[in-house]
């Protein structure tokens, strides 16, 4: 893995503002939106992917979510309360298949236009199984975690608060 230097310095700053300020990480998150396609690195294992610093963000909320007492009677509190965490659920266990399935099972059957890297022009490539299918699966879980992490958190008090400052930040930064 490369570390972005950038990324680093981006995440560090953002986490020291939170800390100084006591915020939550729900405000932390939203925040680092306003750095769009900055990168904390590149994971060459997966084909050169390299995760936006709002991905660090994400895994910081779903751990800081997780350690609480009574987590599995809250759990069941949003899949009673919020019926789109089931939906969430279902798509993320078809996205996971669908990531490991739907490229074998049609690969060199299907085909893209993809611009050249090294000449001019556009050529027909067959698709076929690569590190990009896991690593947008890998993004779309994430999402998926983040999504019932903040459902989680938001039946906590002043969780809203939270990301209304989240949203003030974000816009202030941006």
């Amino acid at each position: 893995m490369q570390v972005s230097v950038v990324g680093v310095l981006i995440c560090t700053g953002l986490l020291a503002l939170v800390v100084y300020m006591r915020w939550s990480l729900i405000t932390a998150l939203i925040a680092s939106l306003a750095f769009g396609a900055t990168s904390i690195g590149t994971i060459t294992s997966l084909g050169g992917s390299s995760p936006l610093i709002f991905t660090v963000f994400d895994m910081l909320v779903i751990l800081a979510a997780l350690p609480r007492r009574g987590i599995w009677r809250e759990i069941g509190a949003v899949f009673v309360r919020i019926g789109a965490a089931w939906i969430v659920c279902a798509l993320m266990i078809y996205v996971c298949i669908g990531a490991v399935l739907f490229p074998r099972l049609f690969a060199g059957q299907t085909s893209a236009f993809v611009a050249s890297r090294t000449g001019r022009g556009v050529y027909e490539a067959a698709l076929a199984p690569v590190s990009g299918n896991i690593s947008q699966a890998g993004y779309f879980i994430l999402g998926g975690l983040t999504f019932l992490a903040v459902c989680l958190l938001l039946q906590r008090s002043g969780t809203l608060a939270d990301i209304r400052r989240g949203f003030f930040l974000w816009f202030s930064l941006h």
